[in-house]
């Protein structure tokens, strides 16, 4: 606790006296060092009732460490001399922690107007006839031939949670028998927003982009959506077929991972592709 009431009418010619202050009050003029008061005792004793000065003393055991190492501004803090003058807080891109609001709060810097870059946001879809949304227990009970649950979206929502890069959506799961108009149309939406939502930065799909007759979202993202794939195959397992695409409209870029659908593959090329571009966006490269 701190308090700045200072006793003005104070004796402070009588070099035995002292005041007692909380821990971050103001050190009264004339005073210019502390003794802790849990090194102190109260002389019973010795105290008028009466009257609102105390007679204390250093507990002995303390009495030649305190004489002996006592200066002038022990257990003192001069204002300033936590942060030297000029010196750099926090640098341009930094992730804010925890610790730097606190650091802030103490330099007087108002948090109400801090500026910061707003988390990427990052849609999750699974695609395939055969997913079983894994949130919904009745349909996971039903046994249904040809059907799997859809492992995909729980594992990269909860993977790039983690990361701390960026904000995940749950855009669920869109079926083969949708077509690419449809899914199309729906993607559009989600990718640029309307008047309700903001829309989202980067979409990270699974399935449907190998070279099966089903495998339609390539022609989804380019023909449906008017995206530009920068690369389709990949000289590595997991992860050969991962496409990555833009697709821009009216002077904004979106970014489009498509990855396989392959739990292991899906999990793999986030970390090594996904991840790192998360990064670079989070500390502020234009896209």
């Amino acid at each position: 606790a701190g308090d700045e009431k200072i006793d003005e009418n104070l004796d402070t010619n009588d070099v035995r006296s002292a005041i007692y202050v909380t821990t971050g009050a103001v050190v009264p003029n004339g005073f210019d060092a502390v003794i802790p008061i849990e090194d102190t005792a109260i002389l019973h004793d010795y105290n008028d009732s009466s009257s609102d000065v105390l007679k204390m003393k250093i507990v002995p055991s303390k009495v030649s460490s305190i004489l002996n190492e006592t200066k002038p501004w022990t257990w003192i803090r001069k204002i300033g001399s936590d942060v030297a003058a000029e010196s750099i807080v926090l640098s341009k891109g930094e992730k804010i922690r925890p610790v730097h609001l606190a650091l802030l709060a103490q330099l007087g810097a108002p948090l109400d107007v801090l500026q910061v870059k707003t988390l990427p946001r990052i849609g999750v879809l699974s695609t395939g006839n055969e997913l079983v949304d894994a949130y919904e227990s009745s349909k996971l009970k039903s046994n249904q031939l040809g059907k799997i649950p859809d492992a995909n979206r729980p594992l990269l929502l909860s993977q790039l949670g983690a990361y701390g890069n960026c904000a995940p959506t749950d855009l669920g799961i869109v079926t083969d028998d949708d077509g690419i108009d449809a899914i199309s149309s729906r993607l559009n939406q989600i990718l640029w927003g309307n008047d309700e939502t903001e829309g989202i930065d980067v979409l990270v799909a699974t399935g449907g982009i190998s070279m099966g007759e089903k495998d339609i979202m390539e022609r989804v993202f380019v023909r449906g959506m008017g995206g530009k794939v920068h690369f389709g195959r990949m000289n590595m397992k997991p992860g050969k077929p991962t496409t990555f695409i833009t697709i821009d409209k009216d002077h904004s870029r979106k970014l489009v991972f498509a990855l396989p659908g392959n739990p292991v593959s899906a999990s793999v090329c986030c970390e090594l592709l996904v991840r790192p571009c998360l990064e670079l966006l989070h500390n502020g490269v234009d896209i």
